[in-house]
């Protein structure tokens, strides 16, 4: 942990500012995140005990324990189950939260219970049974009167990666405490960009999971730095770990370098004095480093003691004093806003961070066409 001394900021952003989740249609609360660390489904076992304490018998009653309720329950459990979740008020830490007023999230909350069902029985649902509550589900819908309209989800391209990128380093409408802040949001919107990554795998990006190095100029230059990022963090509810490496590209023709996220992330390493190389403190280090005669490559190691350091870690302030905890990541709530805030600004009402994924998809979409004409 890093403290940092100064006068608070009522303008900054730190996770305490947001207390509740953001709206992304595409991203779940941190209830129901498929890529926690969590080995179960939170709202599972808390309405498991409440059904015990509504119906104690003996302290082996099935409820004491949500996996052999879990064996047990039919179509009428897990539609109780479902009627309570439109009844929650308050989430993990006694958040507030902002209940259940859509189809689509009543059928996210659905989809991660199939998952925690899965994992404590070995085995999914039978198809009897989700059929059946797939009909209770339509029915709840209707009854409860839930919106079944989809949110607007806009593209979101390169060029406008621009307007968020000056609204990020200019705008006086909102502050950060430091500005190793600024440069976390400014490689997060490039890092949604060209890795359209989900939120929760960007924000659990760790110094162990970065390599560095430098790669011989085939035409003679001076070496090129490379940067490689590998994500582990999806799929995880089924077991097992996907990584998907990702080369960061060096934009070195655009003049502010704003768009490149070499900048940004190298930023970030310095300030954390993250090599291992005592004498790799800034960019300009870098470039005096020459490889040897017959080398292509040369590997740039980031300190061991600091491998569990995240990119986009937390920043507090109490009482004037700032603090940089770096063996935490920012929360997805406050990651997410501060992009949707920032979106405001530069002029993008409703944007997410799946809109990356949105622009992505439609220009596949449109190449496949001009393709096939």
């Amino acid at each position: 942990m890093t403290t940092v001394k100064g006068w608070q900021n009522d303008a900054g952003l730190s996770d305490a500012d947001v207390g509740d989740s953001t709206t992304d249609p595409d991203i779940e609360t941190d209830n129901t995140s498929s890529d926690s660390d969590s080995d179960g489904y939170a709202e599972v076992p808390r309405f498991c005990r409440k059904q015990h304490q509504k119906q104690y018998i003996s302290p082996n009653s099935r409820w004491n324990e949500p996996q052999n309720a879990l064996r047990g329950a039919g179509k009428r459990e897990f539609t109780k189950f479902l009627y309570w979740l439109l009844r929650v008020e308050r989430g993990q830490d006694r958040r507030r939260t902002k209940g259940i007023r859509r189809a689509s999230t009543l059928g996210t909350y659905w989809k991660n219970f199939l998952r925690y069902y899965e994992k404590a029985n070995e085995d999914s649902m039978p198809h009897d049974l989700a059929r059946r509550m797939r009909k209770s589900i339509r029915k709840i819908v209707k009854t409860k009167g839930l919106i079944t309209d989809e949110k607007e989800k806009p593209p979101l391209y390169i060029e406008d990666v621009v307007v968020l990128q000056e609204a990020v380093l200019r705008t006086m409408e909102k502050r950060f405490y430091i500005g190793l802040q600024r440069m976390q949001q400014c490689l997060y919107n490039l890092m949604a960009c060209f890795t359209v990554n989900r939120i929760s795998a960007m924000r659990m990006l760790q110094y162990k999971h970065i390599q560095c190095s430098i790669q011989r100029d085939p035409k003679g230059g001076p070496p090129r730095i490379l940067l490689e990022i590998t994500y582990e963090f999806a799929k995880k509810y089924l077991g097992v770990t996907q990584g998907n490496t990702f080369i960061i590209p060096e934009i070195i023709h655009d003049p502010s370098l704003m768009l490149s996220p070499h900048e940004f992330l190298l930023g970030i390493l310095f300030d954390d004095d993250a090599f291992r190389a005592p004498a790799i403190r800034s960019r300009d280090d870098l470039r005096k480093l020459w490889l040897e005669d017959g080398r292509q490559q040369l590997q740039l190691p980031l300190k061991h003691e600091k491998a569990d350091h995240y990119v986009f870690c937390k920043v507090v302030a109490t009482r004037g004093v700032i603090q940089i905890v770096r063996d935490q990541p920012i929360s997805s709530t406050a990651l997410g806003k501060q992009y949707q805030t920032f979106g405001e600004i530069a002029g993008f009402p409703n944007l997410y961070t799946h809109c990356n994924r949105y622009g992505g998809g439609t220009i596949l979409n449109q190449s496949s066409k001009s393709l096939s004409s």
